[in-house]
């Protein structure tokens, strides 16, 4: 319950953007040949830690055109990315290009993994 994916967000989560995108500039100066990698982390911390939980809350919704645009800034890149899933780069393309359709498939998902729950 206390975990980071059952609690409120809070601006720590947001921050944790920002800190990415410096640590990203940060290995494209000083380690370029783990840029892929990087953009790889940037993505999946995005994605598990706070775009997940702010399309189910309205409350949030101020920020989800800024992680959107940060989003749609990678995403070309990220299409072609090695370490990135062909699951992660449909997430990314879904969220950037169709946020409601996004949402909805999230839902759905949760309830299809709940009903299955029962089942075991």
């Amino acid at each position: 319950p206390g975990s980071i994916t059952h609690r409120k967000l809070d601006q720590e989560d947001f921050l944790q953007t920002g800190i990415l995108l410096d640590l990203l500039q940060y290995v494209d100066e000083y380690a370029p040949e783990i840029h892929d990698a990087a953009i790889c982390r940037l993505v999946v911390d995005l994605f598990a830690n706070i775009l997940y939980r702010l399309v189910f809350d309205e409350s949030y919704s101020h920020m989800s055109g800024r992680l959107i645009r940060v989003c749609a800034g990678f995403l070309r890149e990220s299409l072609t990315n090695p370490y990135l899933t062909a699951g992660k780069k449909l997430q990314m393309v879904l969220f950037c290009k169709q946020p409601a359709l996004y949402r909805k498939l999230c839902s759905g998902y949760l309830l299809f993994k709940e009903k299955m729950s029962e089942f075991e």
